[in-house]
């Protein structure tokens, strides 16, 4: 065998060599690559299996409690540390279409008809996250012998569901109802509790205050007790257009942060017999005559400040109205200096 033959053969085993090689390594990577992907399969499956076991174990049952809806209601009646109100539902026409909510005993009251809804609303298609059944309730481990809250709501069908509220649960995760049919206890969500918990002001609804706009003010006249009254009004400038006071845009609307009495006969105790300042605002207004006509007339809304309350905003009194509002600090002083 010559020398060429030799070289030949040394390749092709050289070659054989390399292809084992290579294949052996293939299978090595595959083995490996196999391996890593299986276990990532079970690593993903064992994390799915245990966080399934989990939502499983943190899983609450709801316990339905109550299946009407606020169109089933026709009174509702609730007792707390602030109050004992009652609302019925009355019709104002015939047909039995028109109607609203009105205080008993007091048939002129200001209802606010979405406080009213609210109270029945929260216990409509009512469930709680925990049952205790009544043979086990100790009526005190609850704060149910003295309770925060008895409601109860009149439907239409002649029941009479009827609640208690005793104290928060732990970690505030809601309260403690008691359903009075039954006696069996439920935690319930806060606004259960947050929406009964109201004061009779709270159920006022308030008055609308006249409203306009930076270019209908003509005037607005700041009248400080002890003070001379300062107006303030447009400007025209040579070109036409006209300038307006900063304070224009405070002016357009007045608002009060709640009411803090709707019927009240005695303004001195809120300062507002001799007013720490009056706010006058001068306006136009569109208006239709009798002939249906848009016409211009001109208007006045003035707001009256009195005392500051305990927490430094102040008491209002708007248009000569009879409800007392409480206006902030930060709004009031748009108007009138620091003290």
């Amino acid at each position: 065998m010559d020398a060429r033959e030799e070289r030949e053969k040394r390749l092709k085993r050289l070659k054989q060599k390399r292809i084992a090689l290579i294949a052996t390594l293939f299978l090595v990577v595959l083995g490996v690559g196999g391996g890593y992907y299986l276990a990532k399969q079970f690593r993903i499956k064992k994390a799915t299996e245990a966080a399934e076991k989990k939502a499983e174990e943190n899983k609450t049952e709801a316990f339905q409690i109550t299946e009407f809806t606020l169109a089933d209601a026709t009174a509702v009646e609730v007792k707390n540390e602030h109050a004992k109100m009652r609302f019925e539902w009355v019709y104002t026409n015939e047909e039995k279409h028109l109607g609203g909510w009105v205080k008993t005993g007091e048939e002129d009251f200001p209802t606010k008809a979405t406080a009213v809804q609210a109270m029945i609303g929260s216990v409509c298609l009512l469930s709680g996250t925990t049952k205790i059944a009544a043979a086990d309730v100790n009526p005190s481990d609850y704060g149910l012998d003295a309770p925060k809250v008895q409601l109860k709501v009149i439907l239409k069908d002649g029941t009479e569901p009827e609640f208690t509220i005793g104290n928060q649960t732990p970690y505030s995760e809601g309260y403690y109802l008691r359903d009075e049919a039954t006696g069996d206890v439920y935690v319930v969500a806060s606004d259960v509790f947050n929406s009964c918990n109201t004061t009779v002001i709270d159920m006022a609804m308030s008055e609308t205050f006249p409203s306009t706009s930076v270019t209908s003010i003509t005037e607005v006249i700041i009248a400080v007790q002890g003070q001379e009254p300062v107006s303030y009004t447009r400007t025209i400038k040579e070109d036409g257009s006209s300038d307006y006071p900063p304070i224009f845009a405070d002016c357009t609307t007045f608002v009060a942060s709640k009411v803090q009495e709707y019927n009240c006969k005695d303004f001195s105790q809120y300062g507002l017999d001799e007013p720490y300042a009056i706010v006058s605002v001068l306006y136009n207004d569109r208006m239709a005559d009798e002939n249906g006509e848009e016409v211009v007339v001109p208007c006045m809304m003035f707001v009256e400040i009195g005392d500051k309350t305990v927490s430094g905003n102040y008491y209002v009194r708007v248009n000569d109205s009879n409800y007392v509002y409480i206006m902030t600090q930060a709004f009031v002083e748009k108007f009138i200096p620091e003290e």
